[in-house]
């Protein structure tokens, strides 16, 4: 008797063969590969994702690999220079910019920082902590249609500012915040 039953004449293929046919790695790559495309082209087609959004993050994930970043304003070594690298050395002030973060961090390795804008047409946001050896520590675009919000922990080497820099509409503002790092419970 085989596994189909009594009543079954035939034997299973993969029996004859030796080999179980569910066991073939390249079959599962292909069957996986196939789910995947299924998938994005069902959200594509009931509009939950726009195929040109996922093409562009992909061509800026390709330029990350590729190393067509802007790899100057990371090295910056001061608020200033990484300002003007960036193209945003007349930034005006605003108070629709909110920077959450403590008055006081007992750590300097993950100090927690949010940023949202309140700006219309917010494209980017970037965090630079102005004591650090270098100054640029994030730079984000947000993609159009999402709420400009940025929640990450930053390194920060000595107490000073945090400035937040949001791009919107072609132009640059921002809002700076004073972090102070406590060393064994100490004021530096």
């Amino acid at each position: 008797m085989n596994r189909r039953g009594a009543d079954s004449e035939r034997a299973d293929p993969a029996d004859e063969a030796g080999t179980n046919v569910m066991s073939n790695p390249g079959r599962r790559r292909v069957m996986r590969a196939a789910g995947g495309a299924g998938l994005l082209a069902t959200l594509a087609a009931i509009g939950w994702i726009n195929p040109a959004d996922v093409h562009a993050q992909s061509a800026a994930q390709a330029a990350v690999r590729s190393g067509e970043w802007n790899a100057a304003a990371f090295d910056a070594t001061s608020l200033d220079d990484g300002l003007r690298i960036l193209g945003a050395g007349g930034s005006t002030e605003s108070g629709a910019i909110r920077i959450h973060a403590p008055d006081v961090s007992e750590t300097g390795p993950a100090v927690p920082v949010a940023v949202s804008s309140g700006i219309p047409g917010t494209d980017a946001i970037a965090l630079l902590v102005g004591r650090n050896p270098t100054a640029l520590s994030a730079l984000v675009e947000i993609p159009a249609g999402t709420e400009p919000y940025v929640n990450l922990n930053l390194r920060i080497s000595e107490s000073g500012p945090v400035l937040a820099l949001v791009r919107a509409g072609g132009r640059y503002y921002h809002a700076r915040r004073e972090v102070t790092l406590t060393v064994g419970g100490c004021g530096e």
